[in-house]
């Protein structure tokens, strides 16, 4: 809903002066295009979530809210998110999916699993030529017997349903093998990239980072580098910490740049990055972006605001390579690591590869 547009501030004089438009009650006096109102808002009920950003705004013990391990910069108050976009933004299209999606899953409970299966499947799967292995995972998906994110959130392990990979729709088999965008787009292959570093503007700093991420624990590991415009080694930092996705482990891996730039004292940085998804989210509007990123994304901006010059950038991941190497490093740390003016000497052979000029090798 728009709350500055005239329509809606007509609509709260008359019927929610005093409350929200989720709290108000239908009355007995309602015309029908208020009723009708109503009527739809069941459907905002249904799919509709708190996204937790100050703690002030939602009722934990009654409304629908989203976990998260990051809430914002302390200021904002939370905001009603849809997760069927993206953006957070309900839309009508989705929400004819989140009824659809009711109406299947009322339907696939009333029904058995075995019996809409033909038996020619079940013969196709033995009869195939491949690892007894992969048989059995057919098998299972087929019996809806894969410990998914859905079935794991109803077994009360999984904190969300959520996909851990889009976090748009419910993770269930149907998703993972056949819909999840992200998926789909991964079996399609990589594009081909540029291979050679870039020097950044006089006086800028540019920083590299890059993230390491274990969908099995939600470990996660950052690697940061940071270079001079003649591609002099300045500093590099690996930290381990634990992430909800993939995206969300970008986003997290962009803010412990932003900080440790700032513990740098740098006045003009670029962040580089291989994520295009993650450097588009934080140069456009954050708040019509992905919804579970916002809170990150709002607190990047507040630290960006520090620098006199600070920039964005895509890189390719070949020419990532150095804080990709401090990323897997990462994981296989308890601690934090720093290392100023020298490199580690497993980063060496990869500065001096892309024929960056590197000082004598760090003694660890």
């Amino acid at each position: 809903m728009e709350p500055n547009s005239k329509w809606v501030q007509l609509l709260k004089a008359r019927y929610f002066p005093e409350c929200s438009f989720l709290e108000v009650k239908k009355g007995s006096r309602a015309s029908w295009a208020w009723a009708s109102l109503l009527e739809g808002r069941k459907i905002i009920f249904l799919g509709a979530r708190w996204q937790i950003l100050n703690g002030r705004q939602a009722k934990i013990w009654t409304d629908r809210w989203i976990p998260s391990l990051h809430n914002g910069n302390g200021r904002e108050e939370g905001r009603l998110v849809w997760p069927g976009e993206k953006n957070g933004r309900f839309s009508m299209r989705s929400g004819y999916h989140c009824i659809h999606a009711l109406q299947v899953e009322t339907t696939v409970r009333k029904a058995s699993t075995l019996s809409q299966i033909d038996p020619l499947v079940w013969k196709n799967i033995w009869k195939a030529e491949v690892l007894p292995k992969i048989k059995n995972f057919l098998w299972r998906a087929t019996h809806d017997r894969l410990p998914t994110v859905m079935a794991l959130h109803k077994c009360k392990i999984a904190r969300t349903p959520l996909c851990p990979i889009c976090q748009a729709h419910e993770k269930s088999i149907e998703h993972l093998l056949l819909f999840c965008p992200k998926v789909r787009r991964l079996c399609k292959g990589p594009s081909p990239n540029p291979t050679s570093w870039t020097a950044s503007d006089a006086h800028v700093i540019k920083v590299n980072f890059d993230d390491a991420w274990l969908a099995s624990s939600g470990k996660a590991g950052v690697g940061l580098i940071a270079q001079n415009a003649n591609g002099v080694f300045v500093g590099a930092k690996c930290l381990s910490f634990q992430a909800e996705s993939a995206i969300m482990a970008k986003a997290i891996s962009g803010l412990e740049g932003c900080k440790w730039a700032s513990e740098l004292d740098l006045s003009e940085v670029c962040f580089e990055s291989d994520s295009k998804e993650l450097v588009e989210s934080v140069k456009g509007n954050i708040k019509r972006g992905k919804w579970n990123l916002y809170p990150l994304l709002s607190r990047i901006r507040e630290c960006n605001s520090i620098f006199s010059n600070c920039n964005w950038a895509w890189t390719s991941r070949k020419n990532n390579e150095a804080a990709d190497h401090l990323a897997s490093l990462a994981l296989s740390r308890s601690s934090p690591e720093v290392w100023v003016s020298r490199p580690p000497t497993s980063l060496v052979h990869i500065l001096n590869r892309d024929g960056l000029p590197c000082p004598p090798r760090a003694s660890t």
